[in-house]
């Protein structure tokens, strides 16, 4: 599943999910670390509306779209 960007804070310019699951939104563009996603700067939140989508978490990395 992917995210929908209408639901995207205005600031969030990137969209990933993180090995346990978890999934955010990013200002700037993360990067993977152990099993998650940081960015040391700009804004970042949690997004709540999507599951789990299993594993290869590190392909899940997302522009918004133009």
């Amino acid at each position: 599943m992917k995210p929908d960007w209408k639901d995207a804070p205005e600031w969030a310019q990137w969209w990933a999910q993180d090995e346990d699951g978890i999934c955010w939104w990013f200002e700037v563009e993360p990067e993977a670390e152990e099993s998650w996603w940081t960015s040391n700067a700009g804004e970042f939140a949690i997004d709540i509306s999507l599951p789990w989508l299993g594993s290869g978490w590190t392909d899940t990395l997302e522009k918004r779209p133009e």
